[in-house]
């Protein structure tokens, strides 16, 4: 499950990194990013494409993640029902000393 959402976010941090890029490209005449701490980050202006691949990725994974946790939730209830209180214990039951002596 850890796994699962640690994919979902760096998917989104991958697609929210590609989001800000294209929009500072798009919306600027420059074909590089002064990064603070980084330096200079060079943009090639079809950079859009790549975005939109991107995307399509994260949707499809997405529903990919969305069906697993479908069927883990589904596997989940069948296992609740076999392991309901009204089925035999596999445990045994604790017997008292007093109960034992006769």
């Amino acid at each position: 499950m850890v796994a699962m959402i640690k994919a979902a976010l760096q998917g989104w941090l991958a697609v929210a990194v590609g989001v800000l890029l294209a929009l500072i490209t798009l919306f600027s005449s420059y074909n590089h990013v002064d990064i603070p701490g980084i330096g200079n980050v060079g943009l090639n202006h079809r950079v859009g494409v790549f975005l939109r691949a991107t995307r399509i990725a994260h949707e499809q994974r997405m529903k990919q993640l969305q069906r697993e946790n479908k069927r883990l939730a589904e596997l989940d209830a069948k296992l609740a029902a076999i392991g309901s209180p009204s089925s035999t214990s596999s445990s045994p039951q604790q017997t008292t000393p007093d109960s034992s002596a006769t």
